[in-house]
């Protein structure tokens, strides 16, 4: 069962975060008592963004932290999982049947055989009313850009065009996103971008 007090405090965290009041955010956030997996998970997903914030990087023993929650079960252990899969750029297959070492065989063998590799950029990084993303695949028909904000909700989904794609970010609010180029062959370039208003 849901603490209530304890969904008030994450759901404050999680504003906090969104304002970039990062020390507000971490009050709260160690003020929270988990009872259940999904609380634990959100509680550890919010110290994790908030080490994002302050360094611009995961530690190896943080990444494994949050892989470790990334490819949990959504059902027992919450929604804020897909957070952390949009932070870490992992694709996990969310079939609820699937213990959690099924969906790693899963995501690896996914991804086997895949050489293809290429770069892209966001410009300006920072940015405020626009941004431009440059691929070096010019000739993938199909290319899309996908764009999650934080908390891994999907803002912007297009098509590339010409290795080119121009976002109009007026309405995303100030805060790191996340965004991920994925070719027709499904060879993918994640990284992430941060707006400023």
């Amino acid at each position: 069962m849901l603490d209530v007090a304890n969904v008030g405090k994450i759901a404050d965290v999680k504003e906090k975060i969104d304002e970039g009041n990062e020390i507000a955010a971490e009050v709260i956030n160690n003020s929270i008592n988990p009872t259940n997996a999904a609380e634990a998970n959100s509680k550890a997903i919010h110290e994790l963004m908030l080490a994002f914030e302050t360094n611009n990087e995961l530690n190896p023993e943080q990444i494994t932290q949050g892989h470790s929650i990334s490819i949990q079960n959504i059902v027992e252990g919450g929604t804020d999982i897909y957070t952390m899969r949009a932070m870490l750029n992992e694709d996990v297959i969310d079939d609820i049947e699937l213990s959690s070492s099924s969906r790693k065989a899963n995501q690896q063998s996914q991804f086997q055989g895949q050489e293809r590799t290429f770069k892209g950029l966001i410009y300006p990084n920072p940015a405020k009313d626009q941004i431009t993303y440059t691929c070096s695949v010019k000739d993938d028909p199909n290319a899309i850009l996908k764009i999650t904000d934080a908390f891994g909700k999907l803002i912007y989904i297009g098509k590339i065009q010409n290795g080119i794609a121009i976002i109009n970010t007026i309405s995303f609010n100030s805060g790191i996103y996340f965004y991920s180029c994925i070719l027709q062959d499904g060879t993918k370039h994640s990284d992430r971008f941060t707006i400023i208003k």
